[in-house]
């Protein structure tokens, strides 16, 4: 499991140490549409004990997940300064979670947290690695280890390969087909020539002081969303917007941007 932003996802059973309203509030912060229901269409459905019968709501192509978000037995590091928690914490955390921390950004990582400051570092990381924001990072934290659900999970997918994001339609009849994103550009550079829109509200700058920032690292920034973007900035409350993306538009999020100035 990888990056939320524009992933429909549903909670099913009791989870361990949260409320379902927490639960589901993180993963709204990450960029996820939270379903109040089981639908064939649902790109993760997270199996809490009790869960029972309704695993088997899901469809052939939903992941199933649980509560400890996919981090057992995964390599990650953290690189930048991390928000609101010490890089300690952050490590014991994802260690609770099952992951194995690394000291330094490798080739083999399967996941790369990349905050504030992360800058160049993360052209350390290799081609298989999925580069998150804390704030993915955080959703796919659990309270405590979720049971084993009792229909088989599939293989975790690699989001950075094969991402996704959606309109924000609340329907969970919605059969409009979303939006698949491009492979990820390594980060830390390559703005110089490209075209960047913003879409959402921006945390900690205004959009004018965002786009100077690009323009001085060359980009040419687009005051709407069309086609031929190369880039769009999706930040808090992007919604429908991003349907508006060309095919080969990459969708990125704030942190990824100021990773690349």
């Amino acid at each position: 499991m990888g990056g939320l932003k524009g992933k429909t996802i549903c909670f099913t059973g009791t989870l361990q140490g949260m409320k379902r309203a927490d639960a589901a509030a993180k993963a709204t912060k990450a960029g996820a549409i939270v379903k109040s229901s089981v639908v064939k269409t649902l790109d993760y459905l997270v199996a809490c004990e009790g869960a029972g019968s309704k695993l088997a709501s899901a469809g052939p192509d939903t992941e199933i997940i649980t509560q400890d978000g996919g981090l057992k037995g995964k390599t990650i590091c953290f690189t930048g300064t991390l928000q609101g928690m010490k890089r300690a914490d952050a490590a014991a955390k994802a260690t609770k979670a099952g992951a194995i921390v690394k000291s330094s950004v490798v080739k083999t990582l399967d996941y790369l947290v990349a905050c504030e400051g992360a800058g160049s570092k993360v052209d350390s990381a290799g081609p298989n690695t999925e580069i998150i924001t804390q704030d993915e990072f955080e959703a796919m934290l659990g309270g405590g280890k979720g049971k084993s659900p009792s229909k088989a999970a599939k293989p975790t997918r690699k989001i950075s390969k094969k991402d996704e994001s959606s309109s924000d339609e609340d329907s969970d009849e919605s059969s409009e087909p979303v939006k698949k994103r491009v492979p990820k550009k390594k980060l830390g550079g390559g703005l110089k020539g490209k075209t960047i829109c913003f879409t959402g509200t921006l945390q900690g700058m205004k959009r004018a002081d965002a786009a100077a920032k690009a323009t001085k690292a060359g980009a040419i920034v687009k005051s709407s969303v069309v086609k031929t973007l190369d880039y769009l900035v999706a930040c808090e409350g992007a919604g429908s917007k991003l349907a508006s993306a060309g095919p080969d538009t990459e969708i990125i999020t704030q942190d990824e941007f100021e990773a690349m100035l």
